[in-house]
Order: C-alpha cells, then sequence, then structure tokens
C-alpha cells in the first residue's frame, strides 16, 4: 500500500516563492510512490493580489508531479493570531496558524508535519520521524533545551512551567519549531479553541509579568515559546531519553551547531533549517537566481562558517532548478498561446 504523507506551512507573500525550493527537495527526498498532501496556510491580509498571484504558481508548479496534492488554505479572520502575536515579539501571524490546523485540515489528516516555508529544506527520507507514535502526545519535536535534575538532562513537564527558576527558558522554547509533527486527531478530540489561545497568551503575559522576568520584553518567543509553553507536558521528543544531546537534531538541524562545532556531526542531518544563521535569500552566491535577486544581498559566502557553506549552495541549487521549472511552464504556456 502506498504511504501518504501531509505536509504544513505558513507564509505571507515574501515567503511564498520559496515553497517550491521546499517542494523540490522533499520529492526528490521521497519514494515517487509516497503520496505528499501539501498545505499552505495563508491570509488574505495586506497585498491580496501578490498572495493570490503566488499561490496560483505555487498550484501550477505542484501539478507537475503526480504523488503531490498542493492545497492553499485561506485561514479567515486573523485577529486572534493578531492578539497571540503581540505578546511574542517580533514574529509575524503566520507563525501562529499552525495552531488552528486541527480545525481547517481535512478531517482524514491526523498528523501532519510543519515545516518553515523559507528557511527549512529537505535532504533525505524522513519517514521514520513522520510515522514515530504520538504515544498519547500532541507534538513529536527535536529537544532544543532539557532541565537538569540530579546532574542529568530531564524534559519538562507542565507544573514547571510556574517555576520561576523554568519559566523564562520554557517560554523561549524546549523546542524549535522549524519542524514538528501535529496529532491532529487527538487536537480534534480536545477541541482547542481560540479563547482557549487567547487566555493562555494573556495568562502568560501575566506570569511574566508578576515574576518580573526582565530579559525578554515579551510573554514568549514567538511561535516555538508559545507551542513550547502550551502543550508543555504532551510533547514527545524524537531520540529522547536514549539519547540526551542537544546537538542531536537529525530532523530539525539548526545551522547555529556550527557556532559551536567545528566538524560535521555524527549524523546525517535530513530536516536541515537555516536558524540561527543568515537566511539563505540574504547570500551573495556566485551566480543569482531570480528567486533571490528582489532581495538585498547582505552576506558573502565568505561570511559563513564552513560547516553551513554547503548547505546554502544545496538551497540554492534547489532555487536554480525551481527557477527553470517555471520558465519552462511559462514558455510552454505562451507556446500554447501563440
Amino acid at each position: 500500500m502506498n504511504q501518504s504523507i501531509n505536509i504544513m506551512t505558513s507564509a505571507d507573500e515574501n515567503l511564498m516563492p520559496f515553497i517550491t525550493i521546499q517542494i523540490l527537495s522533499i520529492i526528490d527526498s521521497l519514494p515517487s510512490d509516497v503520496k505528499i498532501n501539501y498545505f499552505l496556510l495563508y491570509d488574505t491580509e495586506g497585498d491580496r493580489e501578490s498572495k493570490l498571484k503566488n499561490i496560483e504558481k505555487l498550484q501550477a508548479f505542484s501539478a507537475l508531479y503526480n504523488n503531490l496534492v498542493f492545497e492553499a488554505v485561506d485561514i479567515g479572520n486573523i485577529e486572534l493570531f493578531k492578539h497571540i502575536a503581540y505578546y511574542g515579539g517580533y514574529w509575524a501571524c503566520p507563525a501562529y496558524y499552525p495552531l488552528v490546523a486541527h480545525k481547517l485540515l481535512p478531517k482524514c489528516v491526523d498528523r501532519v508535519l510543519y515545516l518553515d516555508a523559507g528557511d527549512v529544506f529537505v535532504q533525505g527520507d524522513f519517514r521514520e520521524y513522520y510515522f514515530m507514535d504520538f504515544s498519547n502526545h500532541l507534538i513529536i519535536a527535536t529537544p532544543g533545551r532539557y532541565k537538569v535534575v540530579d546532574d542529568k538532562l530531564e524534559i519538562y513537564d507542565s507544573e514547571d512551567l510556574y517555576d520561576l527558576s523554568l519559566c523564562d527558558g520554557i517560554t523561549r522554547g524546549v523546542f524549535n519549531s522549524g519542524s514538528y509533527i501535529m496529532n491532529l486527531q487527538m487536537m480534534r478530540q480536545i477541541d482547542f479553541s481560540e479563547e482557549d489561545y487567547i487566555v493562555f497568551a494573556e495568562t502568560l503575559a501575566q506570569l511574566k509579568k508578576d515574576i518580573a522576568i526582565k530579559e525578554h520584553e515579551y510573554a514568549y518567543w514567538g511561535d516555538q515559546g508559545f507551542l513550547s509553553a502550551f502543550f508543555l507536558g504532551k510533547i514527545k521528543y524524537y531520540g529522547y531519553p536514549d539519547i540526551t544531546n542537544l546537538w542531536y537534531m537529525p530532523f530539525n538541524f539548526c545551522l547555529w551547531y556550527y557556532d559551536r562545532m567545528d566538524k560535521a556531526p555524527w549524523y546525517t542531518p535530513v530536516i536541515v533549517h537555516f536558524a540561527g544563521a543568515p537566511k539563505p535569500w540574504t547570500v551573495k552566491y556566485p551566480y543569482d537566481a531570480s528567486l533571490t535577486s528582489p532581495y538585498h544581498a547582505t552576506h558573502k559566502i565568505s561570511d559563513l562558517q564552513a560547516g553551513q557553506r554547503e548547505y546554502y549552495f544545496f538551497w540554492h541549487e534547489y532555487a536554480i532548478k525551481s527557477e527553470m521549472i517555471q520558465q519552462t511552464q511559462s514558455s510552454q504556456k505562451m507556446s500554447r498561446l501563440l
């Protein structure tokens, strides 16, 4: 029986053009008989025309692949997300759209892998990660923070949020949100509502105010801080407890790894996240791609850590390939019109 995998992202009009890069990387990384359902959560505020044009391009691009189904999902009213984003620092509203995935995605979608739209690409088969047993958890993710108990690393539990010594770390994020899997079936059973999220956001804001944590001016560190706090105690961590090592992150390999390490990891990174490093579209490559040309290149390849560079070149190769495919599509469309 052919497998089916559900993938979700969220984006504004600035990040939408980079989604083709991620799609290509996924297509190349999975067997051709694996069906990929790819969902884009978006809103129509702001430059609605630009967003719809980008979505039209993504739909045409995705139609080239027999095993890929692309669906753009209009999030609707975004007042909830504005409210949550208000307490979360400089992260934009789309980062929080996955919170209502259980309400918007088809009921047959029981789980979904979330990937950041612009700065995450895939370079290997991730089915081991995707099909993990939730074990009655709501999220599967790569651990990004542990607590120390009797000189041992342990995961946080729900009561730790109200421990003054642990709260700030939790709201920075016990996992990085570039890649995580959501248990939509269980979320529907619990039936999380907009009110649940708003009340929790305001509770965190009041909590941080009451305990006078001044390191941050906001209640939580964007979506990963909110998700970490909200789902605390219901997060399953890949590799734990067999491996308790913050550098072990094959399915969310953050490039800040090379800030501390001068050699490649002992495992093969599968899902790569340009976190803690320049975004790939801000780097000046030896030759341009139309996807990156509208952006001001603020970094040179030589500015990057030595170990990071190969990942930028991989991303850029997909940008070039994506550009060539879309140019061919455009030429064929023009030929049919003549």
